[in-house]
C-alpha cells in the first residue's frame, strides 16, 4: 500500500513538472496570472491521474489567446488524435506570412502530405492530409488578433483546417488594416497618411500622438488625415487638428464635431459661426490659430435654451435647461423638451414634448394617430394611440380620443357632449359637474408644457377618486373656448378677478356644481380684494349681483395654491394627498392637539381666542392650558389629525413667521414634523397670504401642503383678536369666533368645505367684529380639498 501511494506520488510530482512546462510555453500574451494558468493545469493534470483521463490541451485553450507555440502544439495534438474534439476556437497574438505557414508546417511532424497548403476560402476537406488555409487575401492569412478555427477532419486521412473567424489586425506587415482602428492602443501607420481620405475609419491611436486618449494642440504632427477631419461624431471623439490648421485663414464648409470644446490652437472658421459647436480658440483675440479674431459665441454666451447644447459659459443662474446646474461638460446634459430628442428615460412624450415626441416636427397625427400617453395598453412609446373617433358614452383616456366633429371631450372615463359629464349611476352623459375645478392657462406661464401635462394627468388622478367618493367633475381653463361653448363666456383678462367672476357665475350655474376648486395661487390665479388683502369668497357667490356686494357663498370654494415663482409639487403633493384621502373614507380629526398663547410662553397676556376655542369645541375632553390645549412647542403638531394654534405672524408679508407661546418659527419648522394627513386651522396674522409669497419656502401653508398636509385653515391679512373671558362664542367676535362657528360643524359624514361655508354664513350676521362684519368672512380661505369628508369628529 505504500508503495502504491509513492507511486502516485511520483505521478503527480512528473505531472506538475509537465503542467509547468505547458505554462512557461504559453508565455506572456497568455490570458490570466501564471498562478491561475498553474492551478487550471494542475487540476487538469489531477484529474487525469484519479480518473484515467488524457490532458486535453484542445480544450483546455478554447476561447483563449495562444502564442505560436501554443499553435503549434494544438495542431500536433489534433494529429496525434489526442484531443477529444477535433475543433477548437482561439485568438492569434502574432501573424504568420505565407512563407511561415510554409516552413511552420514542414518543421512539425503532420505526415508527408503536411507541405501541401491550399490557401482558398471555399475549399472543403479532401482528405490526403493537406493543409487548407481559409484565412485573410495577401501575403498575411493569418494576422495579429485574429480569431480562428483550428479542425482536423477529412477522409482517408485528415486535413488540418485553418479558417479566420474574425479577422484581426497586423500594424506591421504592408497594409493599411481597417481592424487596427478599432483596437484600444495600435495604429497601423499605413492607414495615417497626409490628404488622404479613403473611407478607412478614423483611428485615434495615430492621431493622439502624445498617447492619452485626448486630441489637443500637442498631437499637430503635419500629417492631415481627411478621414479624421469630417462634419459627423466619431465614437471615439477623434478628429484631426492638423486639417483645421491647414483652412485656419478659408472656410471649407467642415467644422469637426468631435472638436467640441478642445483648446488645440486652432480657431476653425466654420465652427465660429455655429451656434451649438464651441471652439473655444475663436475667443474674438487675433493669433496665429484665429488670424481673423473670430469669436465662437457657444463657448462665451449661454443661451439659455433647451437645444441640445450648454456652453461653457453657462452658469447655475443662468438656469440653461440643458444643463441646470451650470456647465459640467459638453456632453454631460440634462434631458429636456426642445433638444430634438424624445427621451423616454425623462418621461417625455406627446403630451410632455410635443416638440421632440414623437420625433422632432412629427405629430401622432402625421402618423394617423392621436396623442393619448395615459393610455398605456393602445399607446406607443412616444404616447401615441391608435384608438380614436370614440362615439358618446365610449370608454376613453383622453379627449383626442373621442369624435372632436361631435364635440365630444373624455370626461369621467366616457366620451361626453361639452358641457356634460358622465354618470356611473345614470349609465349616461349628464349636464352637471358636482365639483368645478378650474385653472387659468394664460397664467401658467411659469411651468413647462411638461410640468402642465403632469398637472392635468394629475388632476384626472383626482377626478376619478371624486367619482369614486359619489362626486362627478369636471376640468376647465377659464380661458378655453370650451368654457365659452358651455356658458357663453371665457376668461379674458387672466389678471382681474371682476373678468374671472363673470365667468365662473354662469359656468356654475350652467354645470349646477355645488363645489369649485381653484388650481394655483395668487398669481396663477388673483384672489379678490373685496374687504381684504386676498379673498376666495366672491368665487362661491353664484348670485349675479354679489350679495349686493356682501360676496357670501352659496357653494363651497378650494384652492391648491402655488408661489408666485411656480412649484409644481405643492399642487401635485396636495392633489395626491386628497386622493389618497378620498379613497380612504377622509380626514380623522380625533387626535387634536391646540398650542394656544395666554397659558404661558411668548407674549402671555390673557389671551382669549385660543382657550375660548378649546372650551366650544372640544368641551371637557381638552379644556384650556391643558395638555392638549395650551403652552405647547411646534413638536406637539407632529402626527395629529386636527391643529389649530394661535400665535403672532406677520400679516400679509413676503415670509410667514409663527411667535407666541411656545412658537417663535419661521415655515421650515414644518420640514421637522409630519402633517400627513392633517387639518391645520391657524389664527396667526396672514397665515394663509398668498400674493407676496415667491417661493414654497416662503410659506407656512405651501410648505404644510406639499408636505402632506391635508386642508389648511388661514387668513390672508390681519386677524383681531382680544383678552379677558369668553363673553361671546369663541371670544373676540372675530377670528376666535370664526373658527368656532366653523369647528363645531366638523360631525362624522360632513365634507368638511360645507362645514366650512356653512360656519362662515353663520358668523355673518351673527358678530360685531370691530373691522366689519365682512372682514374675517373674506380674509379666511381653505386651502386644500373642500370636497373631502370627516370620517372621524373630535370626540370620535
Amino acid at each position: 500500500m505504500e508503495l502504491e501511494s509513492v507511486a502516485l506520488m511520483l505521478i503527480v510530482l512528473v505531472s506538475i513538472a509537465v503542467s509547468i512546462g505547458f505554462l512557461t510555453s504559453v508565455g506572456s500574451e497568455a490570458i490570466g496570472s501564471p498562478i491561475e494558468k498553474f492551478a487550471s493545469v494542475f487540476r487538469e493534470a489531477a484529474g487525469s491521474i484519479a480518473f484515467g483521463k488524457s490532458y486535453d490541451i484542445c480544450q483546455e485553450y478554447n476561447g483563449k489567446l495562444v502564442a505560436q507555440k501554443d499553435m503549434e502544439a494544438i495542431l500536433q495534438a489534433m494529429y496525434d488524435g489526442k484531443c477529444s474534439s477535433n475543433q477548437t476556437s482561439v485568438q492569434t497574438s502574432f501573424s504568420l506570412t505565407k512563407e511561415d505557414i510554409a516552413v511552420l508546417m514542414k518543421s512539425m511532424e503532420l505526415g508527408r502530405n503536411a507541405s501541401q497548403i491550399f490557401y482558398r476560402r471555399d475549399l472543403e476537406p479532401i482528405g490526403i492530409g493537406a493543409v487548407i488555409i481559409r484565412g485573410n487575401p495577401g501575403n498575411y492569412p493569418i494576422k495579429m488578433w485574429d480569431k480562428l478555427e483550428l479542425k482536423f477532419e477529412g477522409a482517408p486521412q485528415g486535413d488540418i483546417i485553418i479558417t479566420v473567424t474574425e479577422e484581426g489586425c497586423d500594424p506591421y506587415d504592408d497594409n493599411c488594416e481597417v481592424m487596427c482602428s478599432y483596437m484600444e492602443g495600435v495604429c497601423d501607420p499605413l492607414c495615417y497618411q497626409e490628404g488622404t481620405g479613403d473611407g478607412t475609419p478614423c483611428d485615434i491611436d495615430c492621431v493622439d500622438s502624445d498617447g492619452n486618449g485626448n486630441i489637443s494642440g500637442v498631437d499637430m504632427d503635419g500629417i492631415c488625415d481627411l478621414d479624421c477631419y469630417n462634419n459627423f461624431f466619431d465614437p471615439q471623439r477623434a478628429y484631426d487638428p492638423d486639417c483645421a490648421w491647414q483652412n485656419v485663414n478659408s472656410p471649407d464648409g467642415i467644422c469637426d464635431p468631435d472638436s467640441m470644446g478642445v483648446v488645440d490652437g486652432v480657431c476653425d472658421p466654420d465652427c465660429a459661426e455655429n451656434l451649438t459647436m464651441c471652439d473655444p480658440d475663436c475667443d474674438g483675440v487675433e493669433s496665429d490659430g484665429n488670424p481673423g479674431g473670430l469669436l465662437s459665441s457657444a463657448c462665451y454666451v449661454c443661451d439659455k435654451t433647451c437645444n441640445g447644447f450648454c456652453s461653457m459659459s453657462c452658469e447655475r443662474e443662468d438656469n440653461d435647461s440643458d444643463c441646470p446646474k451650470g456647465f459640467q461638460g459638453f456632453n454631460n446634459l440634462t434631458e429636456c423638451c426642445g433638444n430634438g430628442k424624445c427621451s423616454v428615460e425623462a418621461m417625455e412624450d406627446c403630451k410632455t414634448c410635443s416638440k421632440d415626441c414623437p420625433a422632432q416636427g412629427v405629430t401622432c397625427e402625421n402618423l394617423g394617430m392621436v396623442c393619448c400617453p395615459s393610455y398605456a395598453s393602445l399607446g406607443n412609446s412616444y404616447g401615441c394611440s391608435t384608438e380614436m373617433g370614440l362615439k358618446e358614452g365610449e370608454k376613453c383616456a383622453c379627449s383626442s380620443q373621442c369624435d372632436n366633429s361631435s364635440g365630444l371631450s373624455c370626461t369621467g372615463g366616457h366620451c361626453c357632449p361639452l358641457g356634460y359629464m358622465w354618470s356611473e349611476d345614470e349609465g349616461e352623459c349628464v349636464d352637471r359637474a358636482d365639483v368645478l375645478i378650474v385653472a387659468i392657462k394664460a397664467n401658467m406661464g411659469v411651468y413647462s408644457e411638461g410640468d402642465i401635462s403632469r398637472l392635468e394627468d394629475k388632476i384626472e388622478d383626482f377626478r376619478s377618486a371624486l367619482s369614486s367618493d359619489g362626486l362627478g367633475s369636471m376640468f376647465l381653463y377659464l380661458d378655453s373656448d370650451e368654457v365659452e361653448d358651455i356658458c357663453g363666456k371665457k376668461v379674458t383678462s387672466p389678471k382681474d378677478w371682476r373678468n374671472i367672476r363673470a365667468t365662473t357665475v354662469p359656468l356654475i350655474k350652467q354645470l349646477d356644481s355645488k363645489y369649485l376648486i381653484i388650481i394655483g395661487g395668487h398669481a396663477r390665479f388673483p384672489q379678490t380684494s373685496v374687504a381684504s388683502t386676498g379673498s376666495d369668497a366672491p368665487y362661491g357667490d353664484i348670485s349675479d349681483n354679489g350679495d349686493g356686494g356682501k360676496y357670501l357663498m352659496d357653494i363651497s370654494v378650494g384652492r391648491f395654491p402655488d408661489p408666485a415663482k411656480g412649484d409644481m409639487d405643492v399642487i401635485l403633493n396636495a392633489l395626491d394627498t386628497a386622493i389618497g384621502l378620498h379613497k380612504s373614507g377622509g380626514v380623522s380629526l380625533s387626535n387634536k392637539v391646540s398650542p394656544i398663547m395666554g397659558c404661558g410662553g411668548l407674549d402671555n397676556r390673557q389671551w382669549n381666542s385660543g382657550k375660548c376655542f378649546c372650551s366650544a369645541v372640544y368641551g371637557s375632553s381638552c379644556q384650556a392650558c391643558s395638555g392638549c390645549c395650551g403652552n405647547l412647542g411646534p413638536s406637539s403638531t407632529s402626527n395629529k389629525g386636527f391643529v389649530m394654534i394661535l400665535a403672532h405672524g406677520p400679516g400679509p408679508a413676503r415670509e410667514d413667521l409663527y411667535y407666541g407661546g411656545g412658537f417663535n418659527v419661521g415655515p421650515s419648522f414644518v420640514n421637522g414634523i409630519s402633517v400627513k394627513n392633517t387639518v391645520w386651522m391657524t389664527m396667526a396674522c396672514g397665515g394663509a397670504h398668498l400674493a407676496l409669497k415667491q417661493t414654497t419656502s416662503d410659506s407656512i401653508a405651501m410648505t404644510f401642503l406639499k408636505n402632506g398636509g391635508a386642508v389648511f385653515f388661514g387668513s390672508t391679512d390681519n386677524n383681531l383678536g382680544s383678552l379677558g373671558s369668553c363673553y361671546v362664542l369663541g371670544g373676540d367676535n372675530s377670528i376666535g369666533s370664526l373658527y368656532v362657528e366653523i369647528a363645531l360643524r366638523f360631525k362624522e359624514g360632513v365634507r368638511i368645505g360645507d362645514a366650512y361655508r356653512e360656519g362662515k354664513n353663520a358668523y355673518f350676521p351673527k358678530y360685531n367684529c370691530p373691522y366689519g362684519q365682512m372682514y374675517h368672512y373674506h380674509i379666511n380661505c381653505l386651502l386644500g380639498d373642500p370636497t373631502l369628508k370627516i370620517k372621524k369628529g373630535f370626540s370620535a
